[in-house]
């Protein structure tokens, strides 16, 4: 009988560990968006419109709201909407909300007009927010415009770091945005780009 009791207890001690070390889910109430910025205070992007970003005027500012995650994160950008060098930002380590600390700005001088969001995980490839840029042709960052309350018209964007999208949990590392705006769609990037407003004026000369 006792023995039963302590296997019984250890039972209940463990399902207990397991309950206090369950990772949060990212959306839906109770989560992490949630616990944020309030649910009902977010509206998700769809994934065509945040493949691409525009740095308007050196004002693109990143924190860190939030991780849990076995890998590391170092979280930057890519140059441009094709190719470039990985520029890294910070370094995100251990589980939970960092209250917007670490934080950085991305200067226009390197990621270009046009820019990529991008998460390094140790132990997995480097992802891009444009799913062709990354191995396994998916999108890997979710991104949320925050509609309501002080951090109104920002954006949140989280990120799966495993290949094939793993468990599809997207809080391996969340990240607030501001001083950005989307590429709208695939058609406006010639207008948003020197060589692109070249080509978009000889189309209007020859018509």
């Amino acid at each position: 009988m006792k023995r039963v009791m302590l296997l019984a207890s250890a039972g209940a001690l463990l399902a207990a560990c397991g309950m206090a070390g369950a990772e949060p889910v990212l959306t839906g109430p109770g989560g992490i968006l949630d616990t944020l910025y309030g649910w009902g205070n977010l509206s998700e992007v769809p994934p065509a419109l945040d493949q691409l970003w525009v740095n308007p005027a050196d004002e693109v500012a990143v924190e860190v709201q939030a991780k849990w995650a076995a890998y590391t994160q170092t979280f930057g950008y890519l140059p441009g909407s094709t190719g470039g060098t990985f520029q890294p930002l910070f370094v995100v380590c251990g589980n939970g909300y960092f209250g917007g600390k670490p934080s950085a700005t991305i200067p226009k001088a390197v990621s270009g007009l046009i820019f990529r969001f991008a998460d390094d995980p140790s132990g997995a490839p480097l992802w891009s927010s444009q799913a062709t840029d990354n191995l396994d042709g998916r999108d890997h960052m979710r991104t949320f415009l925050i509609t309501k309350g002080p951090s109104a018209g920002n954006f949140v964007i989280a990120w799966e770091d495993l290949p094939c999208l793993g468990d599809r949990d997207f809080q391996d590392l969340v990240v607030e945005v501001h001083g950005v705006t989307q590429v709208p769609e695939p058609s406006m990037l010639a207008v948003l780009t020197p060589a692109g407003a070249v080509i978009a004026l000889a189309r209007r000369r020859r018509r």
